[in-house]
């Protein structure tokens, strides 16, 4: 089974809740003391330092951008501790007892999202798609994202379900049922999902969830076009691209039409550089056979074959007088037959 996470700041509709099924997972807490660097709703820093054991005594310092002394937080509370906004560059260390369990990664300012993620990809029945993550300015250092690809009813997001993982949708492409949904990208697009629009979400969190219960999102296993739910718009941390589509059904790739080749014979030659030009052919294809006979003026017929690259190519024989008579096939085709005069 496929489940995109859920994450703080993340919100959906009772329609979705009724559709999907919501799953604590309750991790195993660790038996040894660690600290967690997590997100606030505000979206600066949130240490837990839970106490696990009776003789913990947990301490939290601060530790300024540019190298400075740590300080003690005098008014920490266990488990958690929230400084609010907080400089890009700080540190945090978190004690027991009197010695280091553990300092976090860097502090990097409040989270924001600098630009939405966007779609790559063929946007039309049976093509496949792949979201591309936006841009992220602060939180830790080490944060992540995570993509769920919806489609929608509307280009507001209006009726939305999880689409197919590309590599189930061969078999989804004629009966929708089968495919499973698909966490992240790529993703197929059945023909049933023709006319609707495509819109990308990410979800930004931190990495580190150690010991903690992780509420997630299950989806079923396969995808199903009457679960839709409205998708929320975009939150701090929780960021919707602009919507592509309408979804287009592809054109059938039919053989392609090229235009017949063409032979123009001139009434009078002309000479130039010990040859005559006796007219040319115009070639469509990427080249074109040529078979060239040229009889009369008092000597014997003279025929060559060339290739005439796509274009107009001129036909041209060694120099002779007289009334001449010129066949020309193409490809196998009798397309010029007849009188020129040189002179």
């Amino acid at each position: 089974m496929c489940v995109p996470s859920w994450h703080p700041g993340a919100s959906f509709t009772p329609m979705f809740r009724v559709a999907l099924l919501t799953v604590l997972l309750l991790a195993v807490v660790p038996t040894t003391s660690q600290a967690y660097w997590e997100l606030s709703s505000t979206d600066d820093p949130l240490i837990y330092a839970p106490k696990q054991r009776a003789e913990d005594n947990y301490t939290i310092k601060v530790c300024p951008p540019g190298g400075s002394t740590c300080d003690l937080v005098a008014d920490f509370v266990e488990p958690t501790y929230e400084p609010g906004e907080t400089p890009a560059g700080t540190f945090f260390e978190v004690w027991n007892n009197g010695t280091l369990v553990e300092r976090s990664p860097e502090w990097q300012g409040r989270v924001r999202n600098t630009a939405l993620p966007t779609l790559s990809g063929t946007v039309v029945v049976g093509g496949e798609v792949t979201q591309v993550g936006g841009t992220w300015s602060g939180g830790w250092a080490n944060d992540r994202s995570d993509f769920v690809l919806m489609v929608c009813v509307t280009p507001q997001g209006n009726a939305c379900i999880g689409l197919p993982a590309a590599a189930q949708c061969r078999p989804c492409l004629e009966n929708p049922t089968k495919a499973l949904v698909s966490a992240a990208g790529p993703v197929g697009i059945p023909p049933v999902l023709a006319g609707r629009y495509l819109l990308a979400v990410e979800y930004r969190s931190s990495i580190d969830f150690r010991g903690r219960g992780i509420p997630v999102v299950a989806a079923p296993a396969q995808w199903n076009t009457q679960a839709a739910f409205n998708l929320q718009p975009s939150g701090s941390r929780r960021v919707v691209s602009a919507p592509v589509g309408p979804i287009t059904v592809a054109a059938p790739q039919g053989p392609v039409n090229v235009a017949a080749p063409t032979v123009t014979l001139r009434e009078k030659a002309l000479r130039a550089k010990g040859k005559l030009s006796l007219g040319r052919i115009t070639c469509a294809a990427e080249a074109c056979k040529v078979s060239l006979k040229v009889s009369g003026g008092g000597k014997k017929a003279a025929v060559t074959t060339f290739l005439a690259k796509r274009g107009a190519t001129a036909i041209t024989t060694p120099v002779r007088r007289g009334k001449l008579t010129v066949r020309v096939h193409v490809d196998g085709k009798l397309l010029a037959n007849g009188k020129v005069t040189a002179r």
